[in-house]
């Protein structure tokens, strides 16, 4: 089995689906904003396929967000690519490459997890500088005392996969990525956002397509 990939894209839409679907000959799955119309398969050739755990905001939450992000974009004059609304995630695990085999094996693990509801809030932003990068994330943070609902579930999840033979390599600092911009912004609060987390989902990225593909969900309880 390929290692998983320790740094998953975070410029990813979400597409509620069914899981795996067979899609139409010589397309991809269709974006999330109506009337997107599908990309050619060739495309898929450049792109790398990743599976991932993650949290999304509900609805309201993603108007609250898009909010904070505009509100500091015109404060601090950031102007880089971002992450549209319906893509916005919180990343738990990285699983690995895509596979039909490692999908099914994930969820088959990951229906052994049993974590309760709990409440996250994001209280600041930040720039996550990476070395020889033309640009860095620019994250939602977490506070403290909220994050360890998600701490919480990304262990669950972690131990689930290691039973199947599944290790990824990551470190985990619950965040919400709003953008990649060329300034860095060192941690700038902002007004509090807060949900209750009730699902977690696996993901099938198209990573440098924006794509994604809900492929599972699963309840909090």
């Amino acid at each position: 089995m390929s290692p998983p990939n320790p740094n998953p894209t975070d410029e990813r839409d979400l597409a509620q689906a069914a899981p795996p679907t067979a899609f139409p000959p010589g397309q991809l799955p269709f974006s999330p904003r109506a009337g997107t119309p599908p990309q050619p398969l060739g495309t898929i050739r450049r792109a790398r396929v990743d599976l991932f755990f993650a949290i999304r905001p509900p609805h309201d939450e993603i108007a609250n967000i898009a909010d904070v992000r505009a509100m500091v974009r015109d404060r601090h004059g950031l102007h880089g690519s971002r992450i549209r609304d319906d893509g916005l995630h919180l990343t738990l695990v990285p699983v690995g490459p895509y596979s039909e085999a490692l999908a099914a094996t994930a969820v088959r693990l990951a229906d052994t997890v049993t974590v309760p509801e709990f409440e996250i809030g994001f209280d600041h932003v930040r720039s996550v500088p990476r070395r020889a990068a033309p640009s860095a994330p620019f994250v939602l943070g977490t506070d403290a005392r909220s994050s360890s609902g998600a701490h919480r579930l990304h262990l669950a999840l972690m131990a689930a996969l290691a039973a199947g033979d599944i290790q990824p390599h990551c470190t985990f600092a619950p965040h919400v990525t709003l953008q990649h911009d060329e300034i860095v912004l060192p941690r700038t609060p902002v007004p509090r956002i807060a949900w209750v987390v009730r699902e977690f989902v696996l993901i099938r990225s198209f990573t440098g397509l924006g794509r994604h593909q809900v492929l599972h969900s699963w309840p909090l309880h």
